[in-house]
């Protein structure tokens, strides 16, 4: 398979060790690794949409109980999470669904609705985008090439994602509703990829130009237009929110690359906490956007809210989590965030993936929760399956 441009999944997420996330080339998707945090508290009411305008203060953890090596994906907005444990799963909030392929194919879940569907890439002799419903998998089919990725699905069970046209033709865009697959086309380059689409139907991903730029663009309507960039040569929009504000990664004048948000056709630098590089990877209804930040060798992942800008994410959490390395990968409608994480566990380091809650400050909390207790929940797991 090719992949064209610097809007690969490897590109969205910070590498170990470090390399050029808007770089051409493969690149695999990262599984990282972590370990149970016992006794952590839990909030036991969910933050509603007061917290739109609440400054946070910091997050409770609680540990998914999902057995095995656990890389979280997406998380939708009632708490649930689709991602990796050896093979693909669904987790509603009680019960873990394991997703097999008819044919035996490696599942690797990339979106879920709030319907609990959940779609993504099944990697056999071919690599097919599917869509799993109700215990039902199926085959989304492609453009008319061998290989197709679904990246995201909105609540209307609209698909995004990218295929191949042709045997061996380029990357190109894709909306599937009701069993048909649509190409996108290009801002009038090869190819492009779709990363993301909200509840009104608009698509957000990058595609190359006449120039073979790869540019940021919006899909709306029925016409691709063109995000620009922050000064440089190309840029990548990761997720869009239900009033249509964007955000991604592009380059600056100086060649470096930025995390970005994109509002009413203007595209604002969100800068770096720390070092040169970072990049904005999803974004919920209140314009709560999480991300990373890049230093050399070093990298963490930021919170940015309209309140309080760009926060490391690290600051916000509890003391003496015994995380080695963390990503945030997801956030939802009342700004919970799905976190995977590199823990120590004796002498081993297992993934586990982690449901961060937000606490605002006192006074909010007090109106939201009515003065809910939280409670301290001691998760157990096997080892046998780390």
């Amino acid at each position: 398979m090719r992949r064209n441009g610097s809007c690969t999944r490897a590109a969205r997420r910070p590498s170990r060790p470090a390399e050029d996330p808007c770089s051409l080339g493969e690149g695999g998707r990262r599984r990282r690794a972590c370990v149970r945090c016992l006794g952590i508290l839990v909030a036991t009411v969910s933050v509603n949409a007061g917290m739109a305008h609440a400054r946070i203060t910091g997050y409770t953890v609680t540990e998914l109980p999902v057995p095995g090596s656990v890389h979280v994906a997406a998380l939708n907005n009632l708490g649930q999470v689709a991602g990796r444990a050896g093979d693909g799963f669904y987790w509603d909030g009680a019960t873990t669904w394991f997703l097999h392929s008819s044919a035996g194919a490696d599942v690797s879940p990339f979106g879920i609705n709030d319907a609990g569907a959940v779609v993504g890439t099944s990697e056999g002799y071919d690599r097919l985008a599917f869509l799993w419903r109700n215990g039902v998998m199926t085959d989304l089919g492609t453009l008319g090439g061998s290989q197709s990725h679904a990246e995201a699905i909105n609540n209307a069970g609209q698909v995004v994602g990218y295929s191949t046209a042709s045997e061996h033709g380029p990357q190109r865009p894709f909306l599937w509703e009701e069993g048909v697959m649509r190409d996108l086309g290009t801002l009038g380059g090869a190819s492009g990829l779709a990363w993301d689409i909200n509840d009104s139907g608009q698509i957000v991903g990058c595609a190359s130009t006449e120039e073979e730029k790869l540019h940021a663009f919006l899909w709306s309507g029925g016409a691709m237009a063109d995000l620009g960039t922050l000064g440089g040569e190309d840029s990548v929009a990761w997720a869009i929110n239900s009033a249509a504000t964007v955000v991604g990664r592009s380059r600056t004048a100086d060649g470096l690359g930025h995390a970005f948000l994109w509002a009413d056709g203007v595209m604002t630098d969100l800068g770096t906490l720390v070092g040169t590089e970072s990049s904005a990877t999803d974004i919920n209804d209140s314009g709560h956007v999480i991300g990373w930040w890049r230093d050399g060798e070093a990298s963490g992942s930021f919170v940015y809210t309209p309140e309080d800008g760009m926060r490391d994410l690290g600051d916000l959490l509890p003391d003496g989590l015994p995380w080695i390395y963390y990503e945030a990968t997801s956030i939802n409608r009342d700004g919970q965030i799905a976190v995977s994480a590199t823990v120590i566990e004796g002498e081993l380091a297992p993934t586990r993936s982690f449901l961060l809650t937000p606490v605002p400050e006192p006074g909010v909390a007090g109106l939201l929760v009515g003065g809910g207790v939280f409670a301290s929940l001691r998760r157990r797991r096997g080892r046998a399956a780390a």
